[in-house]
């Protein structure tokens, strides 16, 4: 499935579905790195879809590389702010790091603009 997508966004460079499944595909592989370069490309051609900033950051975090997740997941926040998947896994990271209050401080954030929300 790989080669076949591959060879697919070769022949159509800028077709996002491609590109997506195919870093699906590196991720199930265990090929973070590689989905990193396929979603570094989409995100820089699609820099207003937080979907694709979140998934970029996922790629990046499974990569070990926690200043490009953290980078990638406040872009995701900063295109939509109320989105909760990208704010838990920043808030996750920085008490990680030991950033109580930073963590704290997003899932406040994210329990006022959704309080209904349980998750």
């Amino acid at each position: 499935a790989i080669a076949t997508l591959e060879e697919g966004l070769a022949m159509v460079p800028k077709q996002g579905e491609f590109a997506r499944q195919l870093a699906t595909a590196y991720m199930r592989a265990e090929r973070p790195k590689d989905a990193v370069a396929v979603l570094g490309k989409l995100a820089q051609s699609n820099p207003k879809d937080d979907e694709v900033q979140f998934a970029l950051a996922q790629a990046q975090a499974a990569a070990g590389d926690e200043d490009a997740t953290e980078a990638a997941l406040r872009r995701a926040l900063d295109i939509e702010p109320v989105r909760i998947a990208p704010a838990l896994a920043l808030a996750r990271l920085e008490l990680k790091r030991g950033k109580l209050a930073e963590a704290a401080a997003l899932v406040d954030r994210m329990v006022k603009s959704d309080p209904g929300n349980a998750d």
